[in-house]
């Protein structure tokens, strides 16, 4: 894959997971079951994981090459990647694992704003057009 097809399939991780945060929203919204919103919650959970394993596959070595200042988007992705995605992802299952109802309001809600977040973090950083382009861009290239 090119950089814009990852950056595009990425970017369309982003809107599903999106969705599926609101379509959880909506559950606990309209008083769905504790089973529901858990199920709900666990595949938000497992969808988030793989997505970023996905990311981290993906980005990581095209990250070094796309510019001069490759390292440091490798750097920012590592520092977005580790503790964060780690602590969000054992949130969003000990939520999906209480019997309370009010564990959606303290934190499954707050983890996904985090993750929202996150992810406008990335797009900000080294999920957009600038950065993750099929055109390549050397340092200290001269013409003629």
């Amino acid at each position: 894959m090119v950089p814009s097809q990852i950056r595009l399939s990425l970017l369309q991780q982003h809107e599903e997971i999106r969705a599926e945060m609101e379509a959880l929203a909506r559950a606990h919204s309209s008083s769905a079951d504790l089973h529901e919103l858990r199920n709900r919650t666990l595949h938000l959970a497992n969808t988030i994981r793989n997505h970023n394993r996905n990311e981290e596959d993906l980005l990581h070595a095209l990250l070094h090459e796309v510019d001069a200042w490759g390292p440091l988007h490798v750097g920012t992705m590592n520092e977005l990647h580790a503790a964060e995605h780690d602590q969000l992802f054992g949130a969003l299952l000990d939520a999906a694992a209480t019997v309370e109802a009010g564990a959606f309001e303290e934190i499954v809600f707050p983890a996904i704003d985090q993750v929202l977040d996150h992810m406008a973090r990335e797009e900000k950083s080294f999920l957009n057009e600038l950065v993750l382009r099929d055109d390549v861009v050397v340092v200290d290239q001269s013409s003629g």
